[in-house]
């Protein structure tokens, strides 16, 4: 396959050697404003080195993009990669358009430009960060767009009792998929029904409802909550 990647963010070094573990054989051009960063990014991967505006179509044609498979935009502007990634799309048809958000505020946005699918970092983290603390409180941790799917996570410890509540609403939600238990000592799977304070609840719910989810979820802890408290 040939990849043309542009851009030269903290992420893009360690997302070139995943596209060389992937396809070990690929052609890689690796793109960008200055000749020497350009080398030093496609050394790491034996790949192809190219300089010039970014935007200009003649720098991304001297990159093969009119054969290229996939496209990747990885600048540390996300007005930028919404503009490569329309540019690749729009004008030379590449199959498949990876671009990163910086801001995950602007992943709509460069859905919108024509990535066919969005790296967005900041997403992942806070997501971890959320989940590993959600204790009492669920949270929603995003996949990928093209997953379609979300978790929503919690780890119940003075909400315990409202544990059936939660079950018997989302036993009746379609978009509901899956519901797991983890430990949270060893990460093992467990038994719904061995659910135990601290234990992580996952849920698995298509992306389109997980919002909804997440909103009644938390309304059913709220009035929990209330009643213990009387």
């Amino acid at each position: 396959m040939r990849h043309v990647v542009v851009g030269s963010t903290h992420f893009s070094m360690f997302i070139l050697k995943a596209i060389r573990e992937a396809d070990p054989q690929g052609i890689i051009y690796t793109v960008e404003r200055s000749p020497e960063v350009a080398e030093i990014m496609s050394r790491q991967v034996s790949g192809k080195p190219v300089h010039g505006l970014l935007t200009e179509q003649s720098t991304l044609e001297n990159a093969g993009i009119r054969i290229a498979d996939t496209f990747f935009a990885l600048t540390d502007s996300d007005a930028l990669n919404a503009n490569l990634v329309e540019l690749s799309k729009k004008v030379y048809s590449v199959p498949l358009t990876i671009s990163i958000a910086n801001n995950p505020k602007n992943v709509d946005l460069l859905y919108k430009s024509g990535s066919d699918y969005v790296l967005s970092p900041v997403d992942y983290v806070t997501g971890e960060v959320k989940a590993l603390l959600s204790i009492d409180k669920p949270s929603r941790f995003s996949l990928p767009q093209n997953i379609g799917m979300d978790f929503i996570v919690m780890r119940p410890v003075n909400s315990i009792e409202a544990i059936d509540s939660i079950f018997s609403f989302i036993s009746k939600e379609r978009d509901v998929k899956d519901v797991m238990v983890t430990s949270a000592t060893n990460g093992s799977i467990k038994k719904i029904e061995e659910l135990a304070k601290g234990d992580f609840l996952v849920i698995a719910v298509r992306k389109t409802s997980s919002k909804e989810l997440l909103e009644s979820l938390e309304e059913i802890l709220k009035k929990s909550s209330g009643g213990s408290k009387k």
